[in-house]
């Protein structure tokens, strides 16, 4: 009986994962800054908010509604990314480097100790925080999106030492390669990013959403309780090749 609170920017992963969730028998809540609701999911167990994930209050009423409605929070899952920012560093002008971080970790901050709150009250909960792979292999010209997926490793590496007293764990997972639109943008930008990218995979295969879903169900399941501070890889030994 477990409520549960997605936050993702893209359709794709957020209609696999959320129907995933709901097939669980979970009631979902989708977040996101997008005016129109993710995807095209029908369900009596799914409702879509639409906030600035950087706004404290926005979010904050967000949770009172969700409280009302179902009376906790178990489980939060958030996939927070900006838009492609790709230019060198001397070029990078402070407003983007701060709307990035911003973006993709403040609104990380604010879902976690917003939503989280709930899971201390009821001592029991489970947080899943998307990651990159670009934090363990880059490319140049990416130091904002970097550091801003740094910072969520290490926030939810400290933040489940912090709260495995109330039953919580706090993971992240870092997918990729993965086929989502920002992938396929960069591998159609030129042939040599394509073939570098599958030159590199040892199943010569770029991973699908798929691949991760079942990663994220297991670590909102109960069964997961052992399993904290952890950022797991989902790269078919990407991150391990040569």
């Amino acid at each position: 009986d477990h409520r549960d609170l997605h936050s993702f920017p893209t359709r794709r992963s957020s209609d696999l994962i959320s129907s995933l969730f709901l097939k669980s028998g979970a009631k979902v809540f989708g977040l996101g800054s997008k005016q129109k609701k993710i995807g095209a999911i029908e369900h009596t167990n799914f409702k879509y908010f639409s906030a600035d994930i950087i706004d404290e209050n926005a979010l904050s009423e967000i949770r009172d509604r969700i409280l009302i409605e179902v009376g906790k929070i178990d489980i939060l899952v958030t996939a927070f990314a900006s838009s492609s920012s790709i230019s060198a560093f001397k070029d990078l002008e402070y407003g983007e480097w701060r709307r990035i971080l911003d973006i993709d970790l403040n609104g990380v901050f604010l879902s976690n100790r917003i939503f989280g709150a709930e899971m201390i009250a009821n001592n029991y909960g489970r947080i899943i925080n998307f990651s990159s792979y670009h934090t363990v292999g880059t490319y140049p010209f990416r130091e904002a999106y970097v550091a801003a997926k740094s910072g969520v490793e290490g926030l939810s590496m400290s933040l489940g030492l912090e709260w495995a007293k109330h039953n919580i764990t706090v993971n992240c997972i870092c997918p990729g390669p993965i086929s989502t639109p920002r992938t396929e943008w960069f591998m159609g930008q030129s042939p040599e990013n394509k073939k570098g990218m599958l030159s590199r995979s040892p199943s010569k295969r770029i991973g699908s959403i798929d691949d991760v879903s079942a990663l994220v169900l297991f670590l909102a399941s109960y069964e997961s309780r052992h399993i904290n501070c952890q950022n797991i890889l989902v790269d078919g030994g990407w991150s391990k090749s040569n």
